[in-house]
């Protein structure tokens, strides 16, 4: 059984991981309508397109982590983070944007499936 402190060490990851990535894909659906006029089908799409990225990235990291290590993949996984978020300011496309949407949502559930295990 894991140790008091490494579940609050867990429990604070998952908080620093998903207050952030939440407030982004919110944001999303309202930049996409503001800068390239997205209207309501879009967006649907828009986050029917984004669930069906992490439901096929949380599929394989279930498969994934546990050969590689748990932390390992989420190791990896905040250095995706890392390297695609910041790509965002930068891109001013649709897709870009949608670049990197996908990429963030594959890391996001690279995350959360080791977190789950741990």
């Amino acid at each position: 059984m894991p140790s008091r402190g490494f579940k609050i060490g867990v429990f604070v990851i998952e908080a620093l991981n998903a207050l952030p990535l939440s407030i982004y894909f919110m944001y999303m659906f309202f930049y996409m309508k503001e800068r390239h006029g997205f209207g309501g089908m879009e967006n649907l799409l828009l986050g029917g397109y984004g669930g069906f990225v992490y439901m096929i990235s949380a599929a394989t990291a279930g498969r994934i982590a546990p050969r590689f290590g748990y932390l390992n993949a989420m190791a990896i996984s905040f250095a995706s983070m890392a390297v695609v978020f910041p790509m965002g300011i930068v891109a001013d496309s649709v897709i870009g944007q949608l670049s990197v949407y996908t990429a963030g949502a594959a890391a996001m559930a690279f995350v959360w499936a080791p977190l789950e295990s741990l």
